[in-house]
């Protein structure tokens, strides 16, 4: 697919259709769209050479390499390092390399040079791997899901803060669970309970703020579930779902979000020991 913006524009028809003779009018509705790439130029190492090469190195001093990044797109980028794939040499990987700055953005048509230091106190040998890397640079486009993910997380945060603070005072919900559907029997009893009108109107404009908010915390993590780039944010997310419970003593919802963290686990070990026993299978 090549780069493109298209802005096509689409009809919405409404017809009545108990013949009333009630003329609708048909609404334009316009759409836009692009469809873009992301440009980065990384030129890794002081002789252009694609390799971090600190060679031999004293124990106890400090060796530096360089990293540029050129964004040669027409739209901001951010970037990010992942030290220490192998979980096996993570701490160390942590300990003897340090990146700065290890995120950041980029605005079109600019240039950032990222600087690698390498010390270690003690006789280390590090070797370039392309199975296991020491080091990934992730790039990242400015309007990615990630920002997507973060910014819709804090719209449905500020809409039950924003329905706090209409109904005046703290709200205790009464619901037993916020994916349950109201029925017929408890809507009448609702109606016909001593409650106050104001306490009623209250907890009608919080509850279905409180039911979007932990329904926007299931959307997540099923959505990043499977994606390991985005493990940050997930747990990000799992860990606001858990204070979500905890600040409103939300019981049914708690044992809810531990059973999908349960299976979410499961499933990820399950795929990953049929993705060993088809590498073995090929070997």
């Amino acid at each position: 697919m090549e780069e493109a913006r298209v802005e096509p524009e689409i009809k919405l028809e409404v017809e009545d259709t108990e013949q009333h003779g009630i003329q609708q009018e048909v609404k334009a509705i316009k759409i836009q769209a692009e469809a873009f790439e992301i440009s980065p130029n990384v030129v890794v190492g002081k002789d252009e050479s694609q390799i971090l090469d600190f060679g031999a190195v004293r124990v106890g001093e400090p060796k530096e390499n360089t990293i540029t990044i050129k964004n040669d797109g027409k739209y901001p980028i951010k970037y990010n390092f992942t030290i220490g794939i192998d979980r096996r040499r993570k701490k160390q990987t942590r300990e003897i390399f340090t990146v700065e700055p290890e995120q950041d953005e980029l605005k079109p048509m600019e240039e950032k040079t990222i600087v690698v230091r390498f010390l270690s106190q003690r006789e280390v040998k590090v070797q370039a791997s392309t199975q296991t890397p020491d080091m990934v640079l992730n790039i990242l486009e400015q309007g990615s899901s990630l920002s997507v993910i973060k910014h819709f997380l804090k719209l449905a945060s500020e809409k039950v803060e924003e329905a706090q603070a209409q109904a005046e005072k703290g709200i205790t919900l009464d619901v037993d669970d916020l994916e349950a559907s109201a029925t017929s029997e408890s809507l009448m009893l609702s109606y016909v309970s001593v409650e106050k009108d104001k306490d009623r109107a209250d907890r009608m404009l919080v509850t279905p703020w409180f039911k979007f908010l932990w329904e926007t915390y299931r959307t997540v993590l099923e959505i990043l579930r499977n994606n390991c780039k985005l493990e940050a944010l997930y747990a990000m997310t799992a860990q606001r779902a858990f204070q979500f419970c905890l600040q409103y003593k939300r019981v049914t919802e708690f044992r809810r979000l531990c059973e999908i963290l349960r299976n979410h686990l499961a499933n990820l070990n399950k795929y990953r020991e049929i993705g060993r026993a088809s590498c073995r299978e090929r070997v």
